[in-house]
């Protein structure tokens, strides 16, 4: 199913079509920053894919990171 997550390389789109496709491109970032798996949306080319990844990568790490500082300061304070 080409184009299911991003569109064709080349592809010209309108400012109307990309705007369409906004929530469909929200939910997939949130569903890869989740790590709950892709069930309806995939990415298809080799880009895509490593687009993902690494999105699923630094939202790990983002999380990760925050908890930390957080940790820290509660542990500063006291």
């Amino acid at each position: 199913m080409p184009g299911t997550v991003i569109p064709s390389v080349g592809e010209i789109m309108t400012a109307q079509e990309r705007a369409e496709l906004f929530p469909e491109f929200t939910y997939f970032s949130f569903i890869t920053l989740t790590s709950v798996g892709y069930g309806d949306l995939a990415p298809i080319s080799a880009q895509a894919r490593a687009l993902a990844m690494v999105e699923g990568m630094f939202g790990q790490l983002y999380t990760a990171i925050l908890i930390a500082k957080l940790v820290g300061v509660q542990v500063t304070q006291e």
